[in-house]
């Protein structure tokens, strides 16, 4: 939203030096950062900023560093907020797992989006669609992941993973007593029993009808369980 305002209201130059024009833009962009988060209610209510305003900060942040001549940091951003203690149980009426998924249509409709939204939130919340030209991917949290691909149902469905909000996404536990932890991947092809590996701790890629599971899924699974060591059913 930073980029919008110059010249309007006199915080970001439209002209001068572009160290100037960088350094304003970063002052309002940091300021504007609180407002966008306060204002997301899945990102209030988890008391966490905007993770893709956060990004382009750093980027701007490097840029005029550049330009300036700046040296580089040796620590954390003084800007970003610190992370806040909050109850990660709570997920309003949603559900205890994440589903995401990414639905192919043979043919791109901008309708489609709003389709898949209302469709998904019927079974949960902190619902997001995104895509165009036939290619939505398509995130959710419900306590019900085979009635959500179900609801996702408008086209081919593929790269389905489900994983359990509240514990370590795919990381079981110490093995021997030791500090190393073993991840696990679960491939099936039953919607139904997503949600009891899931609940298990495992990353679980759901292979629908009409799309299989194919080894980018399955090394995507391994790498997102963050394990040194990952256990896998191929289903």
């Amino acid at each position: 939203g930073a980029h919008g305002r110059h010249g309007g209201d006199g915080d970001v130059p439209s002209g001068g030096a572009p160290s100037d024009v960088l350094g304003a833009v970063l002052a309002r962009g940091r300021v504007e950062l609180g407002t966008i988060s306060d204002a997301h209610p899945v990102l209030h209510r988890e008391h966490v900023p905007d993770a893709g305003a956060c990004a382009l900060l750093v980027l701007l942040d490097a840029l005029h560093r550049a330009v300036v001549g700046a040296p580089e940091p040796t620590g954390p951003p003084d800007w970003l907020p610190a992370a806040a203690p909050h109850a990660r149980g709570v997920h309003g009426s949603g559900g205890a797992y994440e589903v995401m998924l990414v639905v192919r249509t043979p043919q791109a409709s901008d309708d489609l989006g709003g389709v898949l939204r209302e469709r998904v939130g019927a079974v949960g919340d902190s619902v997001a669609v995104v895509g165009a030209d036939g290619v939505w991917h398509v995130h959710v949290h419900t306590d019900h992941p085979d009635l959500a691909l179900a609801a996702a149902d408008v086209g081919v469905r593929e790269q389905v993973v489900v994983r359990l909000l509240d514990a370590p996404h795919g990381v079981g536990g110490d093995v021997d007593g030791g500090a190393a932890r073993w991840g696990l991947v679960v491939c099936t092809a039953a919607p139904a029993l997503a949600a009891w590996y899931a609940a298990a701790g495992a990353v679980v890629l759901v292979a629908t009808p009409e799309a299989p599971v194919t080894a980018e899924h399955v090394a995507r699974a391994v790498a997102d369980t963050g394990a040194p060591d990952v256990a896998l059913l191929p289903g």
